[in-house]
């Protein structure tokens, strides 16, 4: 179904509006300012359906459904704590938009999504989920059952991706106090002289194992 309709009809006196559906077959509207442009857009839009990939399995899926579809395809290059984490984080994304069809998501629920998360957990959480969204819709749009990923290109507010100046803020080191209590409660001379070895020397923890 496409069509043009009168402003009027809509409640919008002076405009046309485009009404169609995409290759998903969700319906949509453009408002355009004259028929003319109204035309263009319409012929624009059947070109793009006629060209359209044709979805490789049924454009109702739902994301639950999706969504584990996506996690076998990825399996075989992860490594099992990964898929462990990967199931863990997918539960959080499910819980809100499980039930939904995959086309139905937009960008709207995604910044709402990622807003309720950033009050509840830190931010390099929020960021892991929403790279892991953004994966599923990319995968969903290449399969054809989206025109386009919502979760790209999301506002700066919701990326959620700190500086490394913010990052270098977040690690601080223990202060002489803090360093004398762990020292005092270490359970026996070898965890003693770890512990002040790296206080003393700045050591990483791999350097610390290698020496003897």
């Amino acid at each position: 179904m496409a069509a043009i309709i009168k402003g009027e009809k809509r409640g919008r006196p002076g405009k046309w509006i485009v009404d169609y559906r995409d290759a998903t077959g969700r319906r949509r509207w453009i408002t355009c300012k004259t028929k003319r442009r109204a035309d263009d857009v319409l012929s624009e839009k059947l070109r793009e359906s006629r060209s359209a990939t044709r979805p490789s399995m049924n454009p109702d899926i739902t994301f639950a459904k999706y969504a584990e579809h996506w996690l076998k395809l990825m399996q075989p290059s992860l490594k099992q704590r990964s898929v462990i984490v990967y199931r863990q984080r997918l539960t959080h994304i499910l819980s809100a938009f499980g039930p939904m069809k995959v086309r139905q998501i937009d960008r709207g629920r995604i910044k709402k999504f990622l807003a309720e998360k950033a009050g509840t957990h830190d931010f390099s959480t929020v960021r892991a989920l929403r790279v892991m969204l953004g994966a599923i819709l990319g995968s969903a749009e290449d399969d054809g059952l989206i025109v386009s990923n919502p979760a790209r290109k999301l506002p700066k507010a919701f990326r959620y991706d700190s500086s490394k100046r913010a990052e270098q803020e977040d690690l601080k080191a223990l202060t002489r106090e803090q360093v004398r209590r762990l020292l005092a409660h270490s359970r026996n001379l070898f965890d003693y002289t770890y512990f002040l070895t790296g206080f003393r020397t700045g050591l990483r923890t791999g350097e610390l194992i290698a020496l003897k």
